[in-house]
């Protein structure tokens, strides 16, 4: 989390300076969050319903079941948990581009995965 926090300080302080600096962006930027603030208040404002309206809108999430989405790549090979690993700081670039050379579809079973989804209720 601490690599979180110290990625959105620096993107944060680099927006910062370039809006700050920029005018057009500077009015830009009012404009966005202007909107977003509207936008926030007037769906606090006119969007109310009652408790058996939100639990028909939510019976959809019940009827559509879990979703699944497969995410499988190179950064998979040394155990790394997302594909933006590189840019992201956890793994250089070049160590990124190695994995290429431990990456292959040995364990690539999609008919063994989809029966362990359809066996899971998703399906």
């Amino acid at each position: 989390m601490d690599q979180f926090f110290k990625e959105f300080k620096i993107h944060s302080n680099l927006f910062y300076t370039f809006v700050k600096n920029n005018p057009i962006m500077k009015k830009y930027f009012n404009i966005i969050l202007f909107l977003l603030v509207v936008n926030g208040y007037a769906q606090q404002t006119f969007f109310k319903e009652s408790i058996e309206q939100k639990q028909e809108r939510m019976q959809w999430f019940k009827d559509a079941k879990l979703g699944i989405f497969i995410h499988w790549g190179v950064y998979a090979v040394n155990g790394i948990d997302e594909s933006w690993s590189f840019y992201n700081g956890y793994i250089s670039h070049k160590d990124y581009l190695k994995q290429l050379e431990g990456f292959t579809a040995s364990n690539y079973q999609p008919q063994k995965w989809a029966e362990l989804i359809k066996e899971s209720g998703a399906i």
